[in-house]
């Protein structure tokens, strides 16, 4: 989006039209017509909600008098106000997203917060470093309702010293805003470091509200010189954090930070479950947002909003994922390798194969690999591969186990759908498609197969004895993905385009329909019913029928899923990602997980 910081008072920047009068204020935008509409070209290509639209690349959003624009991960939502408030945050620039989710305190409710005041070489910028000391150093306004304060310094270098600068404890107002002033610019940053360290300091009290509060320009520098990846170093504290027993909730501001910081700020908040990240240009901005961490606001449920749990960087691209049993561990093919990813330990253990795993499906259980060997046969992968299922399908292009584990059907290119049996060591061939199957899926209950294939039908089948029990149709394209519902009353449908279907199985009839944002392929129902996930990260909220965006904007950071899964007990999502570079493709596995007011 066009910068309007640097807007003169008069005219407004160009590309931005406006239908009202745009008060020039630093970093805010005060409204003093009914609506200020304000457009301007946008890489992220926010998702907007409300009565707000996106048209092709540029973004367009209304805030009325008095509204604000909130938001996490780079969703967007208007928020209400009283008419008094004319501060219009998260208009200013591209980058220019804010948070403000927090439930009420409950009056009885012990308050300790501390601040991290980053005085690293990165707030050296003067207009940054003069925000930062006027908000911090005229009065100690924002400590209202604060009855225990700490302050940790970050800069001088990358070791964080054990003890604060300023200690936890009440009237501490006067002695915080005296140290920040003596602060100077200087140094690395370690921002991961220093949050574990400021949390170190809470008390383990269960009736306490801990709080801290990270004010940067962005970059952890120290991560950076070792090559650490921010997002998994953080999942990996936030895990050491929750085993210790430690609760905060963690509000980060980004100060005058540019896109590739704010992103990083963004990672960091979204590792820990109540992680939280604001924008702020000016002195105002820096205001509202640190008086408006107290104040309750209903929480924007989006797919963005969801935790970052864990990152694993492995070295080959993640075809396919699977869980353990007991939701413990992650379980990885590449082509050439399995990998069995211990979340709580954070190890991995790693074996090469002996073969082409790019097909590989894993078993409910987590412990065999089916995967396509060509010409009619299909492997299974139990630590040592063996040739099994042979027959005389060609082409196989989709595998899927059943719930028990016991057989495997089979989408093949020649239209027909193999029901394999593991203990004979056997197939059974179903006709009926006129073109590639594009994707099987056994009913959650194990009675029926499903099929979709390039010739826009979705076939049922009965997976004991091969009959077809329903053709559905309507469908504009070939089918890109399919998931039943947990308890196999219903079917999810992809045909490529931008509408999922959901079909009643007893009668074939259309349920409802869902509008995505982006044309998606395979698809997975969520265990307890509520969600879609899609291969885009999208996610749908199947009760209410709309989608909950992106758990990753992959047009901002440059990356594509390859394959995802939801955990047994579905309360965590793992996702493998690409990430082109000029050094080459680096490759991920993250792990979101479903907060439980989503529920």
């Amino acid at each position: 989006m066009s910068d309007l910081n640097q807007a003169g008072k008069d005219q407004p920047p160009p590309d931005v039209p406006m239908h009202g009068r745009l008060l020039g204020a630093s970093g805010g935008v005060e409204l003093e017509a009914e609506n200020v509409n304000i457009s301007g070209d946008v890489v992220a290509r926010d998702k907007i909600v409300g009565g707000d639209e996106v048209r092709g690349d540029k973004q367009v959003f209304e805030v009325e008098p008095g509204g604000v624009v909130v938001a996490k991960g780079g969703f967007l939502a208007n928020i209400r106000l009283p008419r008094s408030v004319q501060i219009a945050i998260g208009v200013a620039t591209l980058a220019l997203v804010v948070l403000m989710v927090r439930a009420l305190i409950p009056a009885n409710t012990k308050v300790n917060t501390e601040f991290i005041f980053d005085a690293s070489s990165a707030m050296a910028d003067p207009e940054r470093w003069r925000i930062a000391q006027t908000v911090f150093g005229d009065q100690a306004t924002y400590a209202t309702r604060r009855e225990q304060l700490a302050l940790r310094k970050v800069g001088g270098g990358c070791d964080v010293p054990a003890d604060p600068l300023v200690p936890l404890g009440a009237n501490q107002a006067d002695r915080l805003v005296s140290a920040v002033k003596g602060l100077t610019p200087a140094g690395d940053a370690a921002l991961v470091d220093s949050v574990k360290a400021a949390a170190d300091d809470m008390p383990s009290d269960a009736e306490a509200q801990n709080t801290i509060i990270l004010v940067s320009a962005g970059e952890d520098t120290c991560l950076a010189q070792q090559q650490k990846d921010p997002c998994a170093a953080m999942s990996a504290a936030a895990d050491g954090l929750k085993r210790a027993g430690i609760k905060f909730t963690l509000h980060i501001v980004a100060l005058r930070a540019n896109e590739a910081a704010r992103q990083q700020l963004a990672c960091l908040a979204q590792a820990n479950a109540t992680g939280y990240v604001y924008q702020a240009n000016s002195v105002e901005d820096l205001k509202n947002v640190l008086s408006q961490i107290d104040k309750p606001v209903t929480p924007v449920q989006t797919a963005d909003s969801w935790p970052l749990a864990h990152t694993l960087e492995i070295p080959r691209n993640a075809y396919g994922l699977g869980w353990s049993s007991d939701g413990k561990q992650v379980l990885v093919n590449t082509d050439d390798q399995v990998l069995s990813w211990d979340l709580e330990s954070n190890r991995v253990i790693t074996s090469p194969v002996d073969s082409y795993l790019m097909t590989g499906v894993w078993s409910p259980d987590g412990k065999q690999i089916a995967y396509i060997g060509g010409a009619g046969i299909i492997y299974i992968w139990s630590g040592t591969p063996a040739a099994v299922l042979k027959s005389d399908l060609s082409g196989s292009y989709r595998l899927v186990w059943s719930p028990d584990g016991q057989h495997i059907a089979s989408g093949s290119l020649d239209g027909a759908v193999g029901i394999w049996d593991m203990a004979g060591k056997t197939s059974r061939r179903l006709s009926g498609h006129s073109g590639a199957v594009f994707d099987v899926a056994w009913s959650p209950d194990g009675k029926q197969v499903a099929s979709g294939g390039q010739d826009g039908t979705v076939r049922l089948w009965d997976a004991a004895n091969g009959q077809l029990l329903q053709v559905l149709t309507g469908n504009s394209g070939g089918i890109a993905g399919l998931a039943w519902s947990p308890d196999s009353r219903q079917l999810a449908s992809n045909d490529g385009g931008l509408d999922l279907h959901i079909w009643e199985a007893a009668t074939g009839q259309l349920a409802a329909t869902i509008s995505t944002d982006n044309r998606t392929g395979p698809i997975r129902w969520s265990p307890d019913g509520a969600y879609i996930a899609t291969r885009n990260f999208e996610i749908l909220d199947v009760r209410n029928r709309q989608s909950l965006g992106t758990l990753v904007d992959y047009g901002r950071e440059g990356v594509f899923a390859s394959s995802f899964a939801w955990s047994p007990d579905g309360v965590q999502l793992a996702v493998g990602l690409v990430k082109p570079q000029t050094d080459g493709n680096h490759y991920f596995v993250r792990v979101w997980k479903v907060p439980r007011a989503l529920h």
